[in-house]
């Protein structure tokens, strides 16, 4: 859905930028389809991955990005998109057009998949940095910001509510899983360990 509101959105702009806070391999992977299916000639996709140096996930980040960075690349070529990857680490306070290597006449767009669960907003901090990030963000002026969240607390509730959130939350995806990939298939190991990290993590 992400996806598709961001081709709405460049419509038929050669280069586009994309600022991501929470760079999703498949995601990107699916955009570069979209956007080559669009077939605008000479359509460049500029992409910034942006960390935040206090996060306690950006030195993992920052590990995997620059590979995930060149697969992309990789498969930009092969759908006929001229491709570039860089990545900056900025606090919310620090977004701004010039950092981001934002140019005139290109289609900006932001994309926060799954970024503001992991931004302290104002119960766990006084300066509020998700409010600011989205002032930010706004402040960019960008063709569109696609915004994606679970229907999960797992930053402001009591510990208790949390678990328990967590484990119907999850629990949801496993009995999704249960019905629609058979129990010896390799995906679906990998996504029963992709959701149990999560769930310890929430």
């Amino acid at each position: 859905a992400a996806n598709i509101a961001i081709v709405e959105a460049v419509d038929g702009h050669r280069v586009i930028h994309l600022v991501d806070f929470d760079i999703n391999a498949p995601q990107h992977a699916a955009l570069i389809q979209r956007l080559a299916d669009r077939r605008v000639p000479g359509t460049c996709l500029q992409v910034t991955a942006v960390t935040d140096p206090t996060s306690p996930f950006t030195q993992s980040l920052a590990a995997t990005l620059p590979g995930v960075g060149e697969r992309l690349k990789k498969l930009a070529e092969l759908a006929g998109i001229e491709y570039h990857f860089r990545m900056i680490s900025c606090r919310a306070v620090e977004i701004e057009a010039s950092k981001l290597g934002c140019e005139p006449g290109e289609a900006l767009v932001v994309n926060l998949a799954f970024a503001l669960s992991h931004v302290p907003d104002e119960s766990v901090s006084p300066a509020n940095p998700r409010d600011e990030l989205l002032r930010r963000v706004r402040a960019l002026g960008p063709q569109v910001v696609t915004l994606v969240e679970q229907e999960l607390n797992s930053n402001t509730a009591p510990l208790a509510t949390r678990f328990s959130d967590a484990y119907l939350h999850y629990g949801a995806i496993l009995d999704s899983l249960d019905s629609t990939v058979s129990r010896d298939s390799a995906d679906r190991a990998r996504a029963e360990e992709a959701v149990a990290n999560m769930s310890a993590n929430a």
